[in-house]
């Protein structure tokens, strides 16, 4: 229990990670992460944030999983910014579809129109870092290192700091708290 669990299940999605896009893989790769959910809840608990990591994953991978922490990703909109390798990208409009790269990139479509229709053809990834959410979003704080009490935590998207390249957000639970977050720390999920 405690820490050496933790790293037992984190090293788990890893190997799920390596295995997912050799496909000759993917059912033993589903099967290992099921395996991992089900002991991360049984030894960490149902809301502890590397279990609902570990759901996000297997969700990404396994259309049948339906999870009440397993949020559909495919109708959130975002601003693109700071993307060097492909600058034309940078102030448009994107649909966010799915995580990719166990949750370190989104596969986004090209929106062909303010009003949120979508170019199916445009579709590419791209890091967390790189979009800014549009504010009313619903997303899920991860991986924080100095906060990690948030970890885990629901979050609601209230505005984005430009100068300091942070979200604005507030607790779902708890109206008063209020902080910054770096685009990289929280998964967005549908309203």
């Amino acid at each position: 229990r405690g820490k050496n669990t933790a790293e037992y299940i984190t090293s788990i999605n890893s190997l799920v990670c390596a295995l997912v896009p050799l496909s000759q893989f993917e059912d033993e790769a589903i099967s290992l992460l099921r395996e991992n959910v089900q002991r991360s809840k049984r030894l960490l608990g149902p809301e502890h944030p590397l279990t609902m990591k570990c759901v996000f994953f297997l969700a990404r991978i396994d259309s049948s999983v339906t999870d009440e922490h397993a949020a559909d990703f495919s109708r959130t909109f975002a601003t693109v910014a700071g993307v060097k390798g492909r600058p034309d990208l940078n102030g448009k409009r994107v649909a966010i579809m799915r995580l990719l790269d166990c949750g370190t990139r989104y596969e986004c479509r090209l929106c062909k129109s303010n009003e949120g229709e979508n170019d199916p053809k445009a579709t590419f990834g791209l890091k967390l870092s790189n979009l800014i959410i549009e504010n009313g979003t619903e997303g899920l704080i991860h991986d924080l290192v100095s906060a990690s009490h948030l970890n885990g935590k629901k979050c609601k998207i209230l505005s984005y700091d430009r100068e300091r390249k942070r979200h604005v957000v507030e607790l779902l639970y708890d109206k008063e708290t209020k902080f910054r977050v770096r685009p990289e720390n929280i998964y967005a999920l549908l309203s």
